[in-house]
This record gives C-alpha cells, structure tokens and sequence, in this order.
C-alpha cells in the first residue's frame, strides 16, 4: 500500500491523531500541546518524506512530470497554511537540500517556473 494512502488511513481510523489534527486547527502549532504538536509533527514528518521522494524521483527522471505535478499541486496547497509553515521552519533541516529549497520557494509563492501549467 502506498505511503500517502497508508498517511491517509492512520488519519482517518486513529481517533488519537484525528484529535490532535483537530486541536491542532483551532489552537495552532505555535500555541498546541506538546503531544499535539509530537503526533501531528510524526504524520507531517511522513507525509513530507514522501513529497521529498517524489521530489527525487522527479529529479531524476523515474518520475515523470505528469506524475509528479500532483504532488507539486498538493505541496503547494499544504504549504499555505500557517502551521505547515511553522512545522517546516522547524523541522526543515531533515530534508535534503533540493527539496527545502523547493518548499521554502513555494511557500514564499509558487512561480510559473516552480508549478507548469
């Protein structure tokens, strides 16, 4: 099973997670709970491990642009919100360098360069 279906599942039947999202939402990453911020932090971990290696696979030619715009669309969605930027502001330094500088782009705006039509 893929990882995003597999992130998509844990959110979906883990009422612990489920919470913490929703805690989350209305609290903030900068004002949530320790816990909060740990469970939502583990998922964003996972699911921004798996952009990055989309990201690579891209990079590299296995993927292939047409596969990949959905992730970059999806990426710059996700990037928008405040608490995904506080998150990566944190958590960053994890990623390789080609990736956090495709998402510290995206998040200052996305570009016709950055996102094709």
């Amino acid at each position: 099973m893929p990882l995003l279906t597999r992130l998509n599942l844990a959110a979906a039947t883990s009422p612990d997670l489920a919470e913490a999202l929703i805690a989350l939402d209305k609290e903030g990453w900068s004002e949530t709970g320790a816990k909060t911020r740990w469970m939502t932090g583990g998922y964003f971990r996972a699911l921004y491990h798996n952009y990055a290696n989309a990201y690579y696979q891209y990079l590299n030619g296995t993927l292939d642009e047409d596969q990949w715009l959905p992730h970059l669309r999806e990426i710059v969605f996700i990037v928008e919100d405040v608490d995904h930027q506080a998150f990566w502001s944190e958590w960053k330094i994890v990623y390789d360098d080609p990736f956090r500088e495709l998402v510290d782009e995206l998040i200052e705006g996305p570009t016709q360069a950055v996102l094709p039509k």
